[in-house]
């Protein structure tokens, strides 16, 4: 999550400080004694009394994972450039004849496989033209 926040804002030019991990705040909380931090009952029990009173569904809901939504953009605005660089992927790298590649598209719109795979072989191929590795 902190590398493609990282990705994403510096491909706009925007500086993203996660405010927990904030040097000075990772001091102040590893010098506090550590009956503070953990109350047994509470997660996070001094983050909860430092921002006030939270709704308990707030506090004791459970952890959620943040996945960009790499399928949708692949499906929509990603489609055409991520076509192309499939398309475009040679064929002299072992297992990656068009007709395997173009499968892994097909699966993939079908909902029968990944959008990581789509996106590994688009990543590849955007790696090798601007490398320009080619046939020895």
């Amino acid at each position: 999550l902190l590398r493609d926040t990282d990705s994403m804002s510096m491909a706009h030019s925007l500086e993203v400080r996660p405010p927990l991990l904030d040097i000075a705040i990772v001091r102040t909380v590893l010098s506090l004694p550590n009956d503070w931090k953990q109350d047994g009952k509470t997660p996070k029990a001094l983050l909860v009394e430092a921002v006030g009173d939270l709704p308990s569904p707030i506090v004791f809901r459970r952890k959620t994972t943040f996945t960009f939504p790499w399928a949708i953009w692949l499906r929509g605005a990603l489609r055409p450039m991520t076509e192309r660089a499939l398309m475009t992927l040679p064929d002299f790298i072992s297992n990656l004849r068009p007709e395997r590649v173009r499968a892994v598209w097909q699966n993939f719109r079908d909902g029968k496989t990944s959008w990581s795979r789509v996106w590994a072989l688009a990543v590849l191929s955007f790696w090798l033209q601007e490398n320009e590795v080619t046939r020895r």
